[in-house]
């Protein structure tokens, strides 16, 4: 009941615009992961009240700047946002957690290969579409460099285990 809509076939004329969108939303993403990272002594609390008070006021300014017209929601869009929200909220903490404990570079490389993993997974079993062998491939090359990237970090941990002693 969440993913209803109509599903298109091929691409549309604003392809190319949310292309570039989603681009430039992935470079200020990691420009967020990085700064976060040099922030991991920061209470993970702190750090995910901030980031929502400021998308907040955010919100707000953008609203009320562009004239964006409010309406009151259904309560099946109602509960839609809720779910978006608290998704948001547990994403972003989740977020703040893995990147005190690991490199910005292998978080967001793990988070941009799980995402095309999840991504895949949801569009069969919501959206019942089968990928094609195209997309087959690149699949099986983002989960041959996350494991490559995984055994190097191995690898690499033996190796200066091995040097101390």
């Amino acid at each position: 009941f969440l993913f209803t809509q109509q599903l298109e076939s091929g691409y549309t004329e604003w392809f190319l615009l949310s292309a570039l969108l989603l681009f430039l939303s992935t470079a200020i993403h990691s420009n967020v992961s990085i700064i976060l990272r040099h922030l991991r002594k920061q209470s993970v609390v702190s750090l995910t009240s901030s980031r929502e008070i400021v998308y907040v006021i955010m919100t707000f300014i953008i609203i009320f700047c562009a004239g964006i017209e409010l309406f009151t929601p259904s309560w099946e869009d109602r509960l839609k946002i809720f779910v978006l929200s608290v998704s948001t909220i547990i994403t972003s903490a989740l977020n703040i957690i893995s990147l005190k404990v690991e490199e910005a570079g292998k978080v967001a490389l793990l988070d941009r290969s799980s995402a095309i993993i999840i991504a895949l997974i949801t569009q069969i079993t919501i959206f019942h579409e089968i990928p094609d062998n195209l997309t087959l491939v690149g699949l099986f090359l983002v989960l041959a460099s996350v494991l490559l990237t995984g055994l190097y970090k191995l690898w690499q941990a033996r190796k200066m285990a091995g040097s101390v002693h």
